[in-house]
Parts: structure tokens; C-alpha cells; sequence
């Protein structure tokens, strides 16, 4: 598993997250260019880049993530072909019983220059062209994330479904974990339906 120093995001998701809570996430990349077999999907040239991939893992986003970090083995999701030749440098992640990867993917695409290069890539299940995006412009996790949150609604970047996870897992501290690098505050939290949380 990669060093908790070299993943952006990955210290929170480890000690703030309880293993079953749903969630979606994304996971910030960096591939050198290459020729990328991806399964039914054919074989493309990827460039070099910093790309974004979005998922959701509604039985438990930490151990999701988690997976995604260890070392490349069986190959079971398209990002796993992805992982095999790039290298996790950030993430971001959203807790939530609702499914948003496709809202954090169309969040993906409004960054300016940002393109699809995998017409299906993680979008089998869902009518989106893709769920992976190529960020032009971004070298590093944190300026990646920094990006994503300038172009994500406030009601996803912040968008921690608070209520659900308390219901589930006992009281809160009032404070929850950092969403792409910002702390969320129950009392100004916003859900995913635009009401106010806590």
C-alpha cells in the first residue's frame, strides 16, 4: 500500500472513516504515457497526465479506497488497468448513502481543458460517457484536489450525509473529516438535497 505521506487525502480517510460507511470517491492519478489494454474496451493510447477517476462504493468507501491503494493484482474494475501503469498521488471522497459518482465525474469535466480519453472507463453500470477524466494542467494530489473543489458544487464538495452516518455509527463530534481539504462543520453543512444539515 502506498505511504500515507504520498497519498493526499489518505490519513483522513483512515482515521476518521468507519469501514462501512457508503460513500463515492475519486481517485487523483498520475500515468506516464503509455498503451493501455483495458479489458472490452479495447486498446488506447494514454497520454501523460494527471487523471480522475469516479466511483461509489455504497457498502463501505474506506475499504474501497483502501483496495484501490494496495499493490495492482487481479484485475476486476477498468481502474484497475489504470492502477497497473499509474500512480495514486490524491483522493477525494464524499460520504454518502446516494450514488454521486457520476455527479463527481460531470464535476470533473467542467475544470477547463479537462477531456474523457476512455469513451466507458468505469461507466458500464450508469449513462455516462465515462467516469475517468484527464486534468490538464495539475503535477500535483493537493493542486488536483484544489482544482476538483473549485469545480464541484457545494453540496458535493461538502456534501457529507451527516445524519446517515450518525444514524449508523453513534454520535458525532460535530466535526467531520476533511473533504477535498476542507474540514466540515455540522452546523453549516449542506446535504445533498440543499437542505441543512447536523
Amino acid at each position: 500500500m502506498a505511504e500515507p505521506s504520498t497519498v493526499w487525502g489518505l490519513e483522513a480517510l483512515r482515521n476518521q472513516v468507519p469501514d462501512s460507511v457508503p460513500g463515492a470517491y475519486q481517485l487523483i492519478l498520475r500515468v506516464p504515457a503509455t498503451r493501455l489494454s483495458v479489458g472490452a474496451l479495447g486498446t488506447w493510447e494514454v497520454d501523460e497526465g494527471t487523471y480522475v477517476y469516479s466511483g461509489s462504493a455504497l457498502g463501505g468507501v474506506r475499504q474501497r479506497v483502501l483496495r484501490h491503494l494496495r499493490p495492482a493484482g487481479a484485475i476486476r474494475w477498468h481502474i484497475d488497468y489504470l492502477r497497473a501503469v499509474g500512480r495514486i498521488i490524491a483522493i477525494r471522497f464524499v460520504l454518502s448513502p446516494h450514488r454521486l459518482e457520476c455527479s463527481l465525474h460531470e464535476a470533473a469535466m467542467r475544470v477547463p481543458g479537462a477531456r474523457e480519453p476512455i469513451p466507458g472507463f468505469g461507466a458500464s453500470d450508469c449513462r455516462c460517457q465515462s467516469h475517468l477524466a484527464l486534468l490538464p494542467g495539475c503535477e500535483s494530489g493537493e493542486g488536483a484536489v484544489a482544482v476538483l473543489v473549485q469545480h464541484t458544487p457545494a453540496h458535493l464538495a461538502g456534501g457529507v450525509d451527516w445524519q446517515h452516518v450518525v444514524k449508523r455509527h453513534g454520535e458525532s463530534t460535530g466535526q467531520g473529516p476533511p473533504i477535498g481539504g476542507h474540514d466540515v462543520n455540522l452546523e453549516d453543512h449542506v446535504g445533498p438535497d440543499g437542505s441543512a444539515g447536523g
